[in-house]
């Protein structure tokens, strides 16, 4: 994948794959990587990493979208993490509420002003599904 993203684990992973998502011309190639990540005999979980556009707040919709189908298992275990390039501040409507809003995931610590990753905001995000 070209877009930066990878993941790392000292648990075997299997299912392993790099989606490219919707264009977001001018930007590079956008996407995400997902594994299975096996813990035990009987436990596994689904890990992402991604990396989407920061051009046009419509086409990160339609990326945000690309993952929640790819992810639509609703016993699997999930982390998503990475550059959402969206700032998801609490009380005003953009693509991270709106994703938060319509899964079943939930943000760490959504409203704390203390995670900026890039100029004073916060644009990368941990995403859990227990």
């Amino acid at each position: 994948a070209s877009y930066g993203t990878a993941i790392l684990s000292k648990y075997p992973n299997s299912e392993a794959l790099a989606v490219n998502v919707a264009p977001s011309p001018p930007t590079t190639s956008k996407g995400f990587t997902h594994a299975r990540i096996r813990l035990n005999s009987e436990q596994s979980l689904d890990v992402v990493s991604v990396h989407f556009g920061f051009f046009c707040t419509s086409i990160r919709q339609q990326q945000l979208e690309q993952l929640n189908q790819q992810l639509k298992d609703p016993l699997t275990k999930v982390i998503i993490m990475g550059d959402f390039n969206s700032e998801g501040q609490l009380g005003k409507p953009d693509e991270v509420n709106h994703f938060l809003q319509q899964s079943p995931y939930r943000a760490f610590e959504l409203g704390n002003k203390a995670l900026t990753s890039y100029k004073n905001k916060r644009l990368d995000w941990i995403f859990l599904k227990a």
